[in-house]
């Protein structure tokens, strides 16, 4: 991330090269410099600084806060493959393991049971499929 400017630093070189801009527009000119003259000219390069400095400051500030988005669109899209490769990892095996206890059930001892391993078998594939459809990760 960039850091912001020093807001007393760069008002100091801003009034600095606008004095000597300004001193040789005057000596080029041949006018004299007079307080009324060095007062509005002095004002005027004040709120030039200023507005100068709020701007680089915003575009600063926008480019920190892009970089930031970039680098949590990143870790969000790590995050989700890593969570892809788990599910691919966990689910079939759970799955075809509650699938098998669910035929067992069925063929050796109450169907209540077996209903119950079949919706625990069907749960785990649907946050397999559930998974891939919401947890896509998206191209930057």
């Amino acid at each position: 991330m960039k850091p912001l400017p020093d807001p007393d630093h760069y008002l100091d070189q801003h009034m600095q090269q606008a004095a000597k801009e300004h001193a040789k527009w005057i000596s080029m000119l041949g006018l004299k410099p007079t307080t009324t003259l060095l007062r509005a000219i002095s004002d005027r390069e004040f709120e030039r600084a200023r507005d100068a400095y709020i701007l680089e400051a915003r575009l600063i500030h926008q480019q920190n806060i892009d970089q930031i988005n970039k680098e949590h669109r990143r870790q969000l899209r790590q995050l989700k493959w890593r969570g892809i490769r788990l599910r691919w990892k966990v689910c079939p095996p759970i799955t075809l393991l509650f699938a098998v206890i669910s035929w067992y059930s069925f063929n050796h001892s109450n169907p209540e049971e077996g209903f119950i391993y079949a919706g625990t078998a069907l749960a785990f594939l649907a946050m397999l499929v559930l998974g891939a459809i919401f947890d896509r990760p998206r191209p930057v």
